[in-house]
This record gives C-alpha cells, structure tokens and sequence, in this order.
C-alpha cells in the first residue's frame, strides 16, 4: 500500500501531479517511473532497482545527470575512501560553517556518493583532487 500526496511543490488543484510515499511494511509497487533523470532522480532509481522495482526514468534533456552534470569541478567528499587511503584526515567543519544544509551534506553526502559510485561501477575510476571552492585539502572526487 502506497499514500499518495499532492505534490508539496505544486498547487493541490493539479492533481495530475503526485508523489508517491510508500509506508513502511507495505509492498513495493512493482514497476515505478522516476521523473528527472539528475542525481536526485537516478539515485531514487538505483535504490528502486536495488529493491528489485522495474524503473523507468523520464527526463527532458538528451543527456542525464541534470545539474549535477554541470558542476566542473566534481564533489566535495570529506572522509571519503580516498583520502583515508591517503591518509587524509578530513572532517569537513570548514564545509559545515557554510550552514545547516552543508552540514547535513558533510555528515551525510559521502556515503552517499560512495554508494552511488559502486553501483555505477566506477568507484574505482575515481581520482581524488584538490579544487576551487571546496577548501584547502585534497578531497573532491
């Protein structure tokens, strides 16, 4: 059994629009649509699928990975597998004075990349960096 609520973004009077909660203890649906196709969208697709979902992404650009796509300089990881093979040791609170939301991406964000990076197959692939913006330690992936 899923609870389906209005969009919180749109107007309840566009009741073509929905998301969709599934409660914990209910079933999974089997076959599930995922709007957008950024790392928001494909990280919910990668964990439908590895909850054994048949996923359809609909995006509108030719290429997926949306605005996450544009970000040159890669992902600012602190802790990451990387920098403890380096032994670099990183807690990121030069991040975390950013905010609320950036401490919540430091505390959370590298296990998070870490897992998508394994499903995608390419954790192997990555390079550890230091880049513009993400402070004075090697640690964007």
């Amino acid at each position: 059994q899923a609870l389906v609520l209005p969009s919180p973004r749109l107007p309840p009077s566009a009741p073509s629009r929905r998301i969709c909660i599934v409660l914990p203890g209910s079933r999974m649906p089997k076959e599930v649509i995922v709007v957008g196709g950024g790392l928001a969208g494909l990280t919910a697709a990668c964990e439908l699928l590895e909850r054994g979902c048949n996923v359809t992404i609909i995006e509108k650009n030719r290429n997926l990975g949306g605005n996450s796509s544009k970000a040159t300089t890669g992902i600012a990881a602190p802790g990451s597998y990387l920098q403890q093979a380096d032994k670099i040791q990183d807690t990121g609170a030069d991040l975390m004075k950013e905010g609320v939301a950036a401490k919540d991406l430091v505390q959370n964000g590298t296990k998070d990349v870490e897992w998508l990076l394994s499903l995608a197959g390419v954790k192997d692939e990555m390079t550890l960096r230091l880049t513009p913006g993400h402070g004075k330690v090697a640690r964007t992936l």
